[in-house]
């Protein structure tokens, strides 16, 4: 169900005594303008159409915005800043338009206390659609807004999809695993918006917004899947659309490595630094630049490490496609070794001293994994490196060999400087830390 807002800009005229004038128009792409009085537009019981000079405005919006300045530009949220909510009843569907303060709107996020529908006279069945229309529309998401919100976070990683909550800006113990491999068929949308109304149905709360990770390449729309190397079936789907569709609220996505990183950035160990690069051995291999506290994403997607195409020891010259990082220091390379050694991969790096061909093929796969944070850090010159994953927590894991062959390879073993290398702390959870502070930078995409 795609939703739409109006956007309402409101004038005032230079006559002394003259009402402000509302110039209306569904957003984000304003199709159709229709001017009103202030008084009058906001008394309207249904909202407002476009007159009959502009391109006719089809359906009602869902929400509806207010702009009482002079620019097209939310004004600061204040107390004093009027605005019109839209409400929508749940049975009925009836849409009705009510004049609230900015702060009114922040102070009643909860909607208990919303009065009946006109139409079926159901008290409680309206639900107010206006708290995405301020908070998501406006910079002050960013510093905070988006903490009164009860925010779905799903994290699709290559092995698990792991499901949980975010309530007053707060990670919530609920946690719900299932295999990533429910998505590998011919409709992996309506899989996983069947997982996800599992989820809510086991948690037992209904959220109002819903962000979704993405391991791998996403388009610069923030909505089209353009590869996902351990589900190809996701290719090509516009999933922020597609899967908004299939459970009536609103999606958000982001790079399953900016949002681990950013949670470490917000509550973990890299809460000091400003320039940061994460990587997160996992399944796959996972990086985020994150520099003054915002993601770097290039045109869409950035520092796609695991798929940097590398010479290797046993590449074919003949063959156009170089293996990658990933080919030699993921987890399915670290798997790769386990089975070639008739161990279980949980206790690989367990076995290793009493297998001296098995700790050669470790030590190697080592030091793939620290050629990979070297070059990284060559090319995008961090203050700090954050490293994390699954990889890195199995047990007997050589941290410490890994952090010798990063310090002897990077550009720091050239320099005076130190190396500020620190090890990932949240685990899957910073992803709830770092969901709000990526709907406040995502704002301007929510429209499902």
């Amino acid at each position: 169900m795609k939703r739409s807002i109006a956007v309402a800009h409101f004038v005032q005229r230079k006559r002394r005594g003259s009402e402000p004038v509302a110039f209306f128009g569904l957003g984000p792409a304003h199709r159709g303008w229709s001017s009103y009085k202030k008084s009058e537009a906001l008394s309207t019981a249904q909202a407002p159409r476009s007159a009959e000079s502009c391109r006719p405005i089809a359906e009602q919006p869902d929400w509806l915005l207010c702009v009482p300045d002079e620019h097209n530009t939310l004004p600061p949220l204040t107390g004093s800043s009027e605005a019109v909510g839209i409400t929508k009843c749940r049975k009925s569907g009836w849409l009705s338009a009510h004049r609230y303060s900015t702060q009114q709107l922040i102070d009643s996020l909860d909607n208990t206390n919303d009065p009946s529908c006109e139409r079926c006279d159901q008290q409680g069945a309206r639900r107010s659609l206006y708290r995405s229309g301020v908070s998501m529309n406006h910079d002050a998401t960013r510093s905070g807004e988006m903490s009164r919100f009860t925010i779905l976070v799903i994290d699709i990683g290559g092995t698990n999809i792991k499901f949980g909550y975010v309530q007053e800006g707060r990670p919530q113990s609920f946690t719900h695993l299932v295999p990533t491999q429910r998505l590998r068929n011919a409709a992996p949308v309506i899989s996983l918006a069947d997982e996800t109304r599992q989820a809510i149905a086991l948690c037992g709360v209904v959220p109002d917004i819903v962000v979704c990770t993405v391991p791998g390449f996403l388009a610069k729309d923030g909505d089209l899947v353009l590869h996902l190397t351990n589900i190809p079936e996701m290719d090509g789907y516009r999933l922020r659309t597609d899967l908004a569709a299939q459970l009536g609220l609103p999606v958000v996505l982001e790079r399953d490595s900016n949002l681990a990183l950013l949670g470490e950035s917000i509550a973990g160990v890299a809460k000091d630094a400003d320039s940061v690069l994460g990587i997160f051995f996992g399944t796959g291999i996972g990086a985020s630049l994150i520099v003054s506290g915002k993601p770097f994403r290039g045109n869409g997607w950035a520092v796609e490490l695991g798929h940097a195409p590398v010479f290797g020891e046993h590449a074919e010259l003949a063959v156009l496609k170089h293996p990658s990082f990933e080919d030699y220091a993921s987890g399915r390379a670290l798997q790769a070794i386990a089975i070639r050694h008739g161990v279980r991969i949980a206790d690989v790096f367990l076995k290793a001293p009493a297998h001296a061909p098995l700790a050669s093929d470790l030590d190697r796969f080592v030091r793939y994994q620290a050629l990979a944070v070297s070059a990284a850090m060559a090319v995008l010159s961090p203050a700090t490196v954050v490293l994390g994953g699954g990889v890195l927590d199995v047990e007997s894991y050589p941290k410490q060999r890994l952090k010798e062959l990063i310090a002897a390879n990077s550009p720091f073993s050239k320099t005076d400087l130190a190396l500020d290398l620190r090890w990932a702390t949240l685990g899957w959870i910073s992803a709830l830390h770092g969901a709000p502070q990526i709907l406040g930078e995502r704002a301007s995409w929510i429209d499902a």
